[in-house]
């Protein structure tokens, strides 16, 4: 990985997702490099170790105990992390978690990606994060 290549940390233990996402990557966002983390401590060991530390975080319910949104606070009260923006992906859409995980600055909450079209979009808005 190059010191400054854009990359994703994709937190889900679901391999199809894994595989959906990149695809999507391969497809329309070549320049960007996934990894992914199936256990939240695996995670959090890499956010310890290393450097550079991740341009985007796609969070799918993987976080300690189902508590994305204490974690989140937390995460956002380091100095070291606090810029880093996430995506939230659910299996379904409620307006109610959008607007909770809005209050703790989350990127974007979105629904898995059903079909291509979809799919191309979410990463195309990746895309459009990292700048």
């Amino acid at each position: 990985m190059q010191p400054d290549s854009k990359w994703v940390a994709l937190l889900d233990e679901d391999p199809d997702d894994l595989v959906i996402i990149q695809q999507g990557i391969k497809n329309w966002g070549p320049e960007i490099t996934l990894r992914n983390f199936k256990t939240f401590s695996q995670f959090e060991q890499t956010l310890q170790t290393e450097h550079p530390l991740h341009a985007l975080i796609i969070l799918n319910g993987l976080s300690p105990a189902n508590m994305e949104i204490d974690w989140i606070k937390g995460f956002r009260h380091s100095d070291l992390y606090a810029k880093i923006p996430i995506v939230i992906l659910a299996e379904d859409y409620w307006e109610e978690q959008k607007q909770l995980y809005s209050t703790v600055d989350v990127e974007d909450y979105q629904t898995k990606p059903v079909n291509q079209e979809e799919l191309k979009s979410f990463i195309l808005k990746i895309k459009d994060i990292l700048g």
